[in-house]
């Protein structure tokens, strides 16, 4: 549900990179995500949010929302990301290899509960694949994140 802010309760704060490597990120993340790795952490599935308390309300030109990562392709050739905020789209990407890349998505003016909802298409896992016993469908790593304000 948007708006509900982190679940555990930690404020975040606009400019504040926030690496999903670290454990602790985990206030920060709502359903959907694999425990922190040293590259991030994965989505469960096709679906993972992320939800955050500012510690204060965005500016009037609103926010960018960057952040980091990378696909496994494992099965396929391309993966699809979607980015959504509040229920409507903010981005949508393509990605067709394996390599760490950035990403943004300006978002409006808005409330201090932020939450953010990612979705790809579901991988095959390494266990589909009879490549090793890992059996989670590995879609989308999310390495870190960021809120800056927008440019006016």
């Amino acid at each position: 549900m948007p708006g509900l802010g982190a679940p555990g309760g930690r404020q975040y704060d606009i400019g504040q990179r926030v690496s999903l490597a670290d454990p602790a990120t985990t206030d920060f993340r709502g359903w959907g995500w694999w425990r922190s790795e040293a590259a991030g952490a994965w989505m469960i599935g096709s679906r993972s949010d992320l939800a955050l308390d500012l510690a204060e309300p965005a500016g009037p030109d609103g926010l960018v929302f960057r952040f980091r990562g990378h696909a496994s392709l494992l099965g396929a050739t391309s993966r699809s990301l979607k980015l959504e905020f509040d229920g409507a789209k903010l981005g949508e990407w393509i990605i067709s290899d394996e390599a760490d890349h950035d990403y943004s998505a300006p978002i409006p003016p808005s409330k201090v509960g932020l939450e953010f909802d990612f979705a790809t298409d579901a991988g095959k896992s390494q266990r589909d694949l009879q490549l090793h016993s890992d059996n989670r469908r590995l879609g989308f790593d999310l390495e870190s994140f960021s809120l800056t304000a927008a440019a006016p």
